[in-house]
C-alpha cells in the first residue's frame, strides 16, 4: 500500500508542477478533489490540463489507500505535505466548501 500512497502524492505533485510551476500549488488538493467529485475528464487547470486518466487514477488510489495528501500548513507549522485518512480529509473539504461558498454537489 505504501507504493500507492507515494504514487498518489507524485501524481498530485506532477499536476501542480505542470499546471502551476509549483511543487505543491496553494489548494491543489482541493482543486483536484473538486474535479474528481464533478466527474471531470480532460480539465483545464492553471496553465495546462489534467487528463481524465490522471483524475481516474488519483480517485482509484485515494479510495484504495483510504486517504488524501494535504499541505501541512493546514494542520501544523511543518512545511510540506502530509497523508491523512479519508474521514479527516472529508472534514477539511467540508470546511473548505463552507469557507469558500462553494456548492457541494
Amino acid at each position: 500500500m505504501m507504493n500507492e500512497i507515494i504514487e498518489l502524492k507524485q501524481l498530485m505533485e506532477d499536476i501542480s508542477e505542470r499546471c502551476y510551476c509549483a511543487e505543491w500549488a496553494h489548494n491543489i488538493e482541493y482543486e483536484v478533489w473538486c474535479f474528481i467529485q464533478m466527474g471531470c475528464k480532460d480539465t483545464k487547470c492553471g496553465m495546462n490540463v489534467i487528463s481524465g486518466w490522471e483524475l481516474t487514477r488519483i480517485k482509484e488510489l485515494a479510495e484504495k489507500v483510504g486517504g488524501w495528501w494535504i499541505h501541512t500548513d493546514m494542520i501544523d507549522t511543518y512545511f510540506g505535505q502530509a497523508f491523512i485518512l479519508m474521514d479527516d480529509w472529508l472534514d477539511y473539504f467540508k470546511e473548505y466548501i463552507a469557507l469558500n461558498n462553494i456548492k457541494d454537489n
